[in-house]
């Protein structure tokens, strides 16, 4: 992946103007060519290429009827690069996260939170994150909070409880592992023959 990296330091020679102010004059622009304006299209545009130039000059023409100034081929390129760049940005950060290890960082975070403040999770919310998710679109990993999805129970939607961050499937499955654990720690009682 290659890297966005603003290139300041280089200039378009004046040829390179000469051939922007021609694409412009092209799209039926009125602008003044001269050396004079040459040489102050070569300055405004210090830092940006032919290419990035036309290409501005192409969103441009799309959007307005004005003239461009060099201004307002900047203010495309600038935005451009930083699409791009938001692009990458994500991308890469995208690879690098493991969803898991993230959602247990920022739980590991809110548990901190939550012993500064004094404030207790309710015992429901903790049973449920005992369990893995039911809900196929979502599957969380048992200590892990559910994604919003929406998988639908018993022809309603399956949603994630806000207050509890768990599916409520997820809820009633960790009562019944609940249940069932508690029904084996019972003493059984022999029924006589």
């Amino acid at each position: 992946m290659t890297e966005v990296v603003p290139v300041t330091n280089v200039r378009m020679s004046r040829a390179e103007v000469t051939t922007l102010l021609g694409m412009i004059l092209s799209a039926g622009h009125r602008i003044s060519v001269g050396r004079e304006a040459v040489a102050a299209w070569g300055a405004a545009l210090t830092g940006y290429s032919l290419g990035e130039c036309l290409a501005a000059l192409v969103i441009h023409t799309q959007h307005s009827n004005h003239p461009p100034l060099a201004h307002d081929l900047i203010v495309h390129i600038r935005a451009a690069r930083r699409k791009t760049l938001d692009a990458q940005v994500l991308a890469a950060s995208a690879a690098k996260v493991d969803p898991a290890e993230a959602a247990n960082a920022a739980e590991a975070h809110m548990s901190k939170i939550r012993a500064a403040m004094g404030w207790k999770r309710p015992d429901a919310h903790i049973s449920a994150l005992s369990v893995a998710c039911p809900v196929p679109e979502c599957l969380a990993a048992a200590g892990t909070p559910c994604r919003r999805t929406g998988a639908r129970r018993k022809g309603r939607p399956d949603t994630v409880d806000l207050h509890k961050g768990v599916h409520a499937s997820r809820t009633e499955r960790a009562e019944q592992c609940q249940a069932e654990r508690r029904a084996d720690t019972l003493p059984h009682k022999e029924i006589p023959a």
